[in-house]
């Protein structure tokens, strides 16, 4: 057989460049730009997501996989390929094409590309909706709090997209410069984030946001105490224990209907478990994805959605490789998994973008851990020469 003469190196980094111009185009389109194609020209704004995908599809082409890694690749592609098929859904597509493709990626170059794709993109398209090209920058409406407001959302759209764009781009910058965070840093962007929110007046950004940092905070200056077993055990619990609150507090409203469960939907999640059971009483769930009704009724609790827009099977396999990824993040003392799976639960309990998006949905960039050794090898490299700094410093 003839070889060709093929420098490994070069090689290695055009599939590397393939996985950053690929996610770089997905977070640009996701933070914006999408809609703004969408408002201009119409029917084909899908482009941009295409160029995308044809890029990861291509690096996956050129990189070779195990057989244990095929196994596992293989069938879950074939899901969803069959949903997609059902409903038109692409976002299960997408989530298996950005997770195969990250093998031999180093993650924290790729939240570098997310956040400046994603910054640059929230940014241009702000700038544009001065010109008024595309979205407002601010409505004024009724957004079901009883009160006429006015909320800033320039060019997005909807304040809570555009908050949560402007949470996307905290949370990539501080992972993808973790190394050099400091509490300088982090306080600035807690204060920075409560700016946001006065625009905004999105409580799920400014909540979830200051989550995130401050678990951040805690696993940068207490982190021996973090990782005390003590600890871990905690964190787990928690997170287990808020989606069983989630579920105990919806069944109790679907039967008894008791006035716990009503002060809980009322009080916590601003009436989402109402609009989601409301909607699922006549849109059952079914095993695999389903197509949203012509009249154009949804519903935001993103926990539930995935289990509707996805179905069963698919949904359930995700919530098991992201408390599986929990397991393997706490044993491994992958500090910012942490703080990111507490930003995503809490996200996942009032939007339903963070869920089902695959550039939103922040949890899908750390699944190739679980699959990918040389990636996962890479990542802990990358954290424990992050905590070796910190810890020198101290």
């Amino acid at each position: 057989m003839y070889h060709f003469p093929i420098n490994y190196e070069s090689f290695k980094k055009f599939r590397t460049l393939l996985v950053y111009v690929g996610i770089a185009l997905l977070a640009i389109s996701d933070s914006g730009i999408q809609l703004l194609i969408l408002h201009v020209i119409g029917p084909g704004s899908r482009t941009l997501r295409l160029i995308a995908m044809w890029l990861l599809f291509s690096k996956i082409l050129l990189t070779r996989y195990s057989k244990k890694e095929f196994l596992v690749l293989a069938p879950v592609t074939i899901l969803a390929l069959y949903n997609y098929s059902l409903s038109g859904n692409i976002y299960c597509v997408y989530t298996i094409l950005v997770i195969a493709c990250l093998k031999d990626i180093d993650l924290s170059t790729l939240f570098k590309v997310l956040f400046y794709s994603t910054l640059c993109s929230v940014i241009f398209v702000g700038i544009l909706s001065f010109f008024n090209i595309g979205s407002p920058t601010q409505i004024t409406q009724n957004f079901g709090r009883g009160i006429v407001e006015t909320r800033y959302c320039f060019g997005l759209y909807h304040p809570n997209i555009w908050h949560q764009a402007i949470a996307r781009c905290i949370f990539f910058g501080c992972i993808g410069h973790y190394k050099q965070l400091n509490i300088i840093h982090l306080l600035i962007l807690f204060v920075f984030n409560y700016f946001i929110y006065r625009m905004s007046v999105s409580r799920t950004g400014l909540l979830a946001i200051w989550i995130f940092l401050i678990l951040v905070i805690f696993y940068k200056y207490m982190n021996r105490f973090m990782h005390t077993l003590f600890v871990k055990i905690c964190a787990f619990m928690g997170i287990i224990s808020v989606y069983g609150l989630y579920v105990y507090f919806t069944y109790d409203f679907a039967t008894t209907w008791t006035l716990n469960a009503q002060l809980f939907d009322w009080k916590v999640t601003t009436g989402r478990i109402q609009q989601a059971l409301g909607f699922l009483e006549y849109n059952p769930i079914q095993m695999f994805s389903s197509r949203f009704p012509d009249n154009g009724t949804l519903f935001d609790l993103g926990a539930f959605r995935i289990f509707y827009e996805c179905g069963y099977l698919w949904a359930g396999l995700f919530f098991l490789a992201f408390f599986a990824l929990i397991i393997v993040a706490l044993k491994n003392n992958w500090d910012i998994i942490i703080p990111t799976a507490l930003y995503f639960v809490f996200c996942s309990l009032y939007e339903f973008d963070p869920v089902t998006r695959p550039t939103y949905n922040i949890v899908v960039f750390f699944l190739p851990l679980l699959l990918f050794q040389s990636t996962a090898t890479d990542f802990n490299n990358f954290m424990i020469s992050s905590q070796r700094k910190r810890n020198s410093k101290v």
